[in-house]
């Protein structure tokens, strides 16, 4: 007999448990993992494709908020290209870290030290571009500057796109001007769909230092 009761009470426990579980209404919580994942994406994919071509975040703050909504709908195109600049930065001890790779390996660390940053030496002109490896639209570049000195040098730089190599890549259009800020390490640059294979970063008609700690290029691949 007490086995029975006991069988009996652990029945009215479960089912009562279970009637519960099925009257929770859902702005208590996601009932499964698939839910809850949904739930935690949606609100950043909603907003990336609610934002105006125009509202692309233009500090690091607003990046910081903002910058994941682009994977929504963009990729950086940037990690899978073949970057090269005018020279490396001759030093014997910061040579290493100044190739133009460092500056799509996907490492936002804006230290020059610690070798995620590109470096030219003291050019006429210096350059810096990155091959695509085929013509895409590109919507928005976001370029992150030194933040340990220097971010001055940046200044003036013209961000170029296209698919022409002539002198050096050089001579494609203009998709901005950088305004360099102490203040603002990582700028966001709208371009509005123009097209090409090759970005360039120049600081054009002066001798100075180019160096960037990261560039991201979104868009979409050109169709024909």
């Amino acid at each position: 007999m007490k086995l029975l009761f006991l069988v009996v009470l652990l029945w009215m426990v479960c089912d009562g448990a279970a009637t519960a579980a099925e009257s929770m209404d859902d702005e208590d919580g996601p009932s499964t993992m698939e839910e809850q994942e949904s739930k935690a994406s949606s609100p950043i994919c909603e907003f990336a494709e609610s934002m105006d071509d125009e509202e692309f975040p233009s500090t690091m703050e607003e990046q910081g908020s903002e910058a994941s909504s682009h994977i929504c709908r963009y990729k950086n195109l940037a990690l899978r290209g073949r970057a090269t600049q005018s020279t490396i930065l001759v030093s014997e001890l910061h040579g290493f870290r100044s190739m133009a790779i460092n500056a799509i390996d996907g490492n936002l660390d804006a230290f020059f030290d610690h070798g995620s940053c590109s470096h030219t030496n003291n050019d006429w002109s210096p350059w810096w571009r990155v091959d695509l490896l085929e013509s895409h639209r590109i919507t928005h570049i976001i370029i992150t500057n030194r933040q340990d000195c220097c971010a001055e040098r940046l200044n003036g730089a013209e961000i170029l796109i296209g698919d022409s190599l002539s002198d050096n890549g050089n001579n494609n259009p203009r998709c901005a001007v950088v305004t360099a800020n102490a203040h603002c390490i990582t700028q966001t640059f709208n371009c509005h769909n123009m097209v090409g294979r090759y970005v360039n970063i120049i600081l054009r008609g002066k001798k100075e230092y180019l160096h960037l700690c990261e560039v991201q290029i979104f868009g979409t691949k050109q169709t024909k």
